[in-house]
């Protein structure tokens, strides 16, 4: 550190990044997060940039980074490829390899990272962040139903189920009730079976 800005030697002592950096931060053995005039970017312990300090903020994903810029958001791969471009409201990554992706018109959907694909394309009113994909490391999940892959869904105010890519698995036919949230038991399969509301009953399918 000099007069406040951050730079890094080696475990000899010489400088390899000069002090230029607002603030400097290792989040694993590789990657540093890194302030440049207010803007956040990545880079590897000899300064080699990963992702430009051009950010509003950014997700540190393991797998791949997600990134703000000027209100949206979008996903790059930890060489700085596009994955998914700077164009949504919204990207909230779930432990297990999700994350929830919100349109610019308030429309829902479920990104799988590890696959790098749309499990339910952003098309939905909101959705529940499905059981396996948040808790997928637990033993009980190592050989998942296929009820148990499949994504809750409300669509023009209804509640139903897809599947990968967005094929409507059950119809949305059911209401909305006290229990429903993004992170719920409600409209998500546990050992087979999903809490569901219609006409003022709860029942099991």
């Amino acid at each position: 550190e000099t007069s406040g800005y951050f730079g890094f030697r080696n475990v000899i002592d010489e400088v390899v990044v000069s002090p230029r950096y607002e603030k400097a931060e290792p989040l694993t053995q590789d990657i540093y997060m890194v302030v440049e005039n207010g803007r956040v970017g990545f880079i590897d312990p000899m300064g080699r940039t990963v992702v430009k300090c051009e950010y509003d903020f950014i997700y540190d994903c393991v797998d791949l980074f997600c990134l703000k810029k000027d209100g949206l958001w979008g996903i790059v791969g930890k060489e700085g490829e596009e994955i998914l471009p700077m164009v949504y409201k919204m990207i909230q990554p779930v432990d297990g390899g999700g994350a929830i992706v919100i349109d610019t018109n308030d429309r829902w959907g479920w990104y799988d990272r590890r696959k790098r694909e749309f499990v339910a394309p952003c098309d939905y009113d909101t959705i529940v962040v499905p059981t396996l994909l948040y808790a997928n490391m637990m033993e009980e999940y190592k050989n998942p139903r296929p009820s148990e892959r499949l994504v809750g869904a409300k669509k023009n105010g209804k509640w139903g189920f897809v599947e990968r890519g967005g094929r409507v698995a059950i119809p949305f036919i059911y209401d909305d009730n006290q229990y429903t949230a993004p992170f719920s038991s409600a409209y998500n399969f546990n050992d087979g079976k999903a809490i569901v509301y219609k006409n003022g009953k709860y029942g099991m399918i």
